[in-house]
């Protein structure tokens, strides 16, 4: 059987990036939300803006993995669950998954460069051509 390709749902790609841009959710590493805090990493803000469109509520087990749910980015019309984006960094262009340059940060000449939301989001603009 043939994989059906999806194509990048830009509207809904915007409501990601307006929600990474928005100052509302505070950042988290490691995992999509941190219970306790409420804290979440920019897959995890994808996960939030799902459940407010959606108005579904994902269950919490899909909240402690690493990656989004497949049927979260599928509707935001991504192939995979921790799409790879381009960043610019100190004048370098850096491609790597959202969950390594949210939580790590980008690596250039040895030096790691933590990556913010408004980062990140400018990333997913650049990579899915969002205007």
């Amino acid at each position: 059987m043939k994989k059906v390709s999806l194509k990048p749902n830009t509207a809904r790609l915007k409501k990601w990036v307006a929600a990474l841009e928005s100052g509302r959710y505070r950042k988290y590493t490691g995992c999509l939300e941190d219970i306790d805090t409420g804290k979440v990493c920019a897959l995890g803000v994808a996960m939030k803006v799902y459940e407010k469109e959606t108005k579904t509520s994902l269950p919490k087990k899909a909240w402690g993995r690493y990656n989004m749910p497949q049927t979260v980015s599928s509707w935001f019309g991504l192939d995979i669950t921790n799409p790879k984006i381009c960043v610019v960094v100190k004048g370098e262009k850096v491609c790597d998954n959202i969950s390594e340059l949210n939580d790590v940060g980008a690596e250039i000449n040895n030096q790691l460069y933590r990556m913010s939301f408004k980062k990140i989001a400018k990333g997913i603009r650049s990579t899915f051509n969002i205007k």
